[in-house]
């Protein structure tokens, strides 16, 4: 079995392996941005064949994390195929070793990802990550929203989710987070199919600055995915998230979605407003390639649904 990197022309023998392990097809042109157009990094994908029958697959996506306000290179995992001819031979422990190797001699920080249910404790025991957190989703409907009265007249306006004021968020002094900067926003924000993402902002009175902004797109016909925040005070986030909530209920969305951990000042916004921890959970865990434990640490992520590749 020969293991290597991507080539030009491995293409449809990917797409066939997708659609026999997830008995679904998936797009060419979702495919090629997500995994060959990451302006991060060059791709990473790996492959294990046997002859001519690609018998296993493994991609990760280049991403940028800031460390107590470092910029580091980084990787989310994020698919994983075995052919079924395969499976419980070693494969997938296999591509994964030699594409850490890989990542580690080119600088990479560590390796992160959101593995179901099925996946994480093989992850932890035969791939040496650690877990990092449980995230539950938090759920606002029409029966449990608290709406609140603005108290400093914010202002409120519907932008383009490629807009730039969305993109380099001001890094934390302490703590772990997912970044994406110009380029590597407007990449992360524009898939060829599928649900367009929308973006709001609140600002004061004066319009002289952004204090908060929510990227959102529609899941299904009548839900709402919160998927990304960034504030510079609680209140105007508060205010904003009244008002998205409140102008959703009222043309028929029935549900809201988000991401906070319990240790994001976020979370305590979102719980005002009436959102209530619910499933499905979402498992998170990493392996750092050399030191800083600060990475396995729960309260030192910021995670969004935007951190996953799955919203």
């Amino acid at each position: 079995m020969r293991i290597r990197p991507f080539e030009t022309g491995d293409e449809m023998s990917i797409l066939d392996l997708f659609e026999s392990s997830f008995n679904r097809p998936i797009d060419q042109a979702w495919w090629r941005w997500r995994y060959l157009e990451n302006p991060i990094d060059k791709p990473r994908i790996l492959l294990a064949f046997d002859g001519a029958t690609l018998a296993g697959h493994y991609a990760v996506l280049p991403i940028e994390l800031t460390i107590r306000s470092e910029p580091r290179l980084a990787a989310l995992s994020v698919a994983t195929m075995t052919n079924a001819g395969y499976r419980g031979k070693g494969v997938f422990e296999k591509l994964a070793n030699a594409l850490y190797g890989e990542l580690e001699r080119e600088g990479y920080f560590g390796v992160f990802g959101f593995p179901n249910s099925l996946s994480h404790l093989g992850f932890v025991k035969k791939l040496g990550w650690r877990e990092i957190c449980a995230q539950h989703s938090l759920t606002l409907t029409r029966g449990t929203f608290q709406p609140s009265v603005a108290s400093k007249g914010w202002q409120f306006e519907t932008i383009a989710a490629s807009d730039a004021r969305l993109a380099a968020p001001t890094a934390s002094p302490q703590g772990v987070r997912m970044v994406w900067r110009d380029a590597a926003w407007k990449w992360r924000i524009s898939p060829p199919i599928g649900e367009a993402y929308k973006a709001e902002i609140a600002t004061p009175p004066d319009g002289a600055h952004t204090t908060a902004t929510i990227v959102w797109k529609r899941y299904g016909s009548n839900s709402i995915d919160l998927v990304h925040y960034e504030a510079s005070e609680l209140e105007p986030l508060a205010s904003l998230v009244n008002h998205i909530a409140t102008s959703g209920f009222s043309s028929g969305v029935t549900l809201f979605n988000t991401w906070a951990s319990l240790y994001d000042p976020a979370h305590h916004v979102f719980e005002r407003a009436g959102f209530r921890a619910e499933g499905p959970v979402t498992y998170f865990a990493g392996r750092v390639f050399s030191g800083e434990d600060v990475a396995y640490d729960p309260r030192d992520w910021r995670l969004t649904m935007l951190s996953s590749d799955v919203y």
